[in-house]
């Protein structure tokens, strides 16, 4: 029941505030709770959702979360808003959990009227506009999670039974979010 209630204040967190106009974006545990387009001007919260430090600092260098909260790393709890003035395609990831190329933690925000395709060659994350609605089914029809992010395409869901899954899922330009026992992508 607590995990339940942590995932809902969790996803409650992490969606586009109504009235502020801020968007916020969790750092969880090697992941970002969003990625996405956002107008020019916005106001980014980040806040640490996880067990550890995490932080977010761009490919290029045009920001950080340490610009704003003065720390290389953002203790649990903490959150720090960025306000990015300039329309482009950011790439952001945090030093301590992901890589400047696209593995691990790593995200990606599009800010302003800009061209972005999501091309997979290109973007290490691939936005999907509209959801193919295939359901991948673990532990059926996939054994596990690993082999039913492995047969999916960007938009796909994939639906985690009850269980213990004791593994690690390497997934590549593909997007995650989770909520309770489903996960999507």
């Amino acid at each position: 029941m607590v995990l339940v209630l942590l995932s809902g204040a969790v996803l409650a967190w992490c969606g586009r505030a109504d009235d502020t106009g801020e968007v916020r974006i969790g750092m969880l545990d090697d992941v970002f709770t969003r990625d996405g387009r956002v107008p020019v001007g916005t106001d980014v919260v980040f806040r640490n959702l996880g067990r550890t430090v995490h932080n977010a600092v761009t490919v290029d260098g045009s920001w950080s979360t340490a610009d704003t909260y003065g720390a290389d790393v953002m203790p649990v709890g903490a959150s720090t808003t960025v306000t990015v003035d300039d329309p482009g395609v950011y790439r952001f990831y945090c030093t301590l959990h992901g890589t400047r190329d696209g593995d691990g933690m790593y995200a990606t925000l599009v800010v302003g009227d800009v061209a972005y395709t999501g091309d997979p060659e290109t973007e290490p994350q691939q936005v999907v506009g509209t959801a193919s609605a295939v359901t991948r089914r673990v532990p059926e029809p996939h054994d596990t999670i690993q082999d039913a992010d492995d047969a999916a395409d960007p938009g796909d869901l994939v639906l985690v039974g009850p269980g213990v899954y004791q593994e690690e899922v390497w997934s590549t330009r593909r997007r995650w979010c989770c909520a309770g026992p489903t996960a999507t992508r």
